[in-house]
């Protein structure tokens, strides 16, 4: 007789959802990386100028990512070219989104000169990560 042994249970699967990378520019800006994955978590690296500097993750609401990604089709930032140019020292700022087909896309743009829907949603996730980072305290990961 076969008798089954028991069953490990399986971890929740984490997807990559989004991610948001400001660069350096020429003068004092913030720079950070947010990634957001299936699973109600958020990665998040201060770089410099930001409240917190260093490596935490943080527990996000479970449609904050759906919500995002939706914003992203209906600007239609899968349209753009992958890389748009940008003024001289302006800070340049990479988002990759995961698209309904399955695909990952990537727009990188100058914060100030990019089209305004890449403007309009680097805004809208950069507000979302401030108040992950400012509402709640963050695990810290190496």
């Amino acid at each position: 007789m076969l008798t089954k042994g028991k069953e490990k249970p399986k971890e929740p699967i984490i997807k990559f959802l989004l991610s948001i990378e400001e660069g350096p520019c020429a003068g004092k800006c913030s720079r950070y990386e947010a990634q957001f994955f299936s699973g109600q978590k958020m990665v998040y690296r201060g770089i410099s100028r930001m409240k917190i500097l260093g490596n935490y993750s943080y527990f996000i609401p479970e449609q904050l990512p759906k919500n995002l990604l939706a914003e992203a089709a209906s600007l239609k930032l899968a349209e753009l070219a992958d890389s748009l140019p940008s003024e001289e020292g302006e800070q340049r700022v990479k988002i990759i989104f995961l698209q309904p087909n399955g695909n990952l896309k990537k727009v990188s743009a100058g914060s100030k000169t990019g089209p305004s829907a890449f403007r309009s949603f680097i805004r809208l996730v950069d507000s979302e990560v401030r108040s992950m980072t400012e509402d709640q305290e963050g695990e810290k990961i190496p």
